[in-house]
């Protein structure tokens, strides 16, 4: 509506007139209308001037765009960066040390050894048998064992210690004979056991022999011919013819019977001694 701005300014004023003097009379406000047209005439023509003025203006020639100024880059600027401090770290102080006295290293008491073991000659050992012997089943080599009982040196007593025993074998097995010989049995002892340790020794050995049944068969051989001299002369023979006779009958039964056996049982008591002394370290 209004193109200039002075054009505002008027109206501006025109209207606070207004305002302020809506009392003036009539002339007054022609007036103004006129002043106010005047005035924008003189806007009209003022603006018709200035586009004339624009219009017959040369357009502006276009420049070059001029360059763009190089971008000039700064080095980057290291900033120097300060060393921290180095970082000690607290450590507790340590504690003192209090040295001991080392103690002293035990003293190591060599074990007396225990004084040899001596059996001396002639010394007597009371034994058990822990085996049966017999002349009829038991044979020349066969194992003997015999546990001591019991151990007596000339001097006193002699201790073993428990479980100690002697080891030995058959030397002789003899069955008894029909007619004459005895039944017998040898056994030597060649070893003794203490404490597990087996040591040579010397002993007597044992010697059993069975009981002499061979008076006995002499008499009933002596009654038998007696009887047969009676009978031959009862029958009318010789004397002597019947003893002959009566011998061979009582003879017969003496050949038909064996002597008696040795037999001897497990746990029988026995004895040997000592022939040559003996030194065991213990």
């Amino acid at each position: 509506m209004f193109r200039n701005p002075w054009t505002l300014v008027i109206v501006a004023m025109v209207a606070a007139g207004c305002n302020v003097a809506k009392s003036s009379d009539q002339a007054e406000k022609e007036a103004l209308e006129q002043r106010v047209a005047e005035l924008e005439q003189r806007l009209a023509e003022t603006e018709g001037e200035t586009s004339a003025e624009v219009a017959q203006a040369p357009a502006p020639v276009a420049q070059p765009a001029a360059p763009p100024a190089p971008i000039r880059r700064e080095p980057a600027r290291v900033v120097a960066q300060p060393t921290p401090a180095p970082r000690v770290e607290a450590r507790p102080e340590p504690e003192p040390v209090v040295e001991h006295a080392a103690a002293p290293a035990p003293v190591r008491v060599a074990a007396t050894p225990a004084p040899p073991l001596v059996i001396e000659e002639g010394t007597s050992f009371d034994l058990v048998l822990e085996n049966a012997l017999s002349s009829r089943t038991s044979q020349a080599g066969d194992k003997v064992v015999a546990r001591i009982e019991h151990a007596s040196a000339p001097d006193g007593a002699l201790v073993l210690p428990g479980g100690s025993f002697l080891e030995g074998r058959v030397v002789e097995a003899r069955e008894s004979g029909r007619v004459k010989g005895k039944a017998r049995l040898d056994v030597a002892f060649d070893r003794i056991v203490v404490r597990g340790q087996r040591h040579a020794i010397e002993t007597t050995g044992l010697s059993y022999e069975a009981d002499n049944s061979h008076k006995r068969d002499a008499a009933i051989v002596a009654g038998g011919a007696a009887a047969g001299a009676i009978l031959g002369k009862v029958t009318g023979g010789s004397a002597k013819k019947g003893a002959v006779l009566g011998g061979a009958a009582g003879g017969g039964t003496v050949l038909a019977t064996k002597g008696k056996e040795v037999d001897v049982a497990a746990g029988s008591p026995a004895s040997v001694r000592v022939l040559q002394q003996r030194v065991i370290t213990r």
